[in-house]
């Protein structure tokens, strides 16, 4: 818990280095865009980063016991047939959820998935939450801090692309037919 913290800090303050355009350095690569204002972490009562501190903790604990926290597109497959409880949250933005999605899940993306209208929305009850994203990155990013606010989360792994590619399930794609060339002449799917 101690080393958890000092990293916790400084993803809270917000740490720059000098030569950043916010560090008051100057140089940089200017790729940090001015809107951003940091947010100064003791602004919220101490027993809220206690919480997050805990639940980060256990979280990532997980991680390195080897408790993983992906799930195969088999895997989910095979939860979904049985009818066993998940929520699948596909976290890419709406024009590419609305070009191909997995059946059943909801789109719910990246940028506002942590805000208190879409946070309500998710399960807090222990139901497993399968995040979705393009090739799982995104998906990460977001069950890294879904994980230490304490839901039950995992990442598909391999997101949209492993699921393609794995189950027999057609991800859909209304707008778009695919040519397949080769011996057998074109093909369209």
């Amino acid at each position: 818990m101690i080393k958890l913290v000092p990293v916790l800090l400084l993803l809270a303050v917000g740490a720059s280095s000098p030569d950043c355009p916010g560090g008051k350095g100057g140089g940089g690569n200017a790729q940090f865009d001015p809107k951003i204002k940091p947010g100064n972490p003791l602004d919220l009562p101490f027993g809220i980063y206690q919480i997050v501190g805990v639940q980060g903790y256990a979280f990532f604990q997980d991680q390195a016991t080897g408790s993983e926290r992906e799930v195969y597109a088999v895997e989910l497959q095979q939860r979904i047939d049985t009818g066993e409880p998940v929520v699948l949250v596909d976290v890419r933005p709406a024009d590419q959820f609305d070009e191909a999605h997995i059946p059943t899940s909801v789109n719910v993306p990246l940028d506002v998935l942590f805000t208190p209208e879409a946070l309500v929305g998710l399960p807090s009850d222990g139901t497993p939450l399968v995040l979705v994203s393009a090739n799982g990155h995104a998906a990460s990013l977001g069950a890294g801090v879904l994980g230490a606010m304490g839901y039950n989360v995992y990442v598909l792994r391999f997101g949209l692309i492993g699921w393609a590619t794995s189950t027999d399930v057609a991800v859909p794609r209304p707008d778009r037919t695919q040519t397949i060339r080769g011996l057998g002449g074109p093909l369209e799917r």
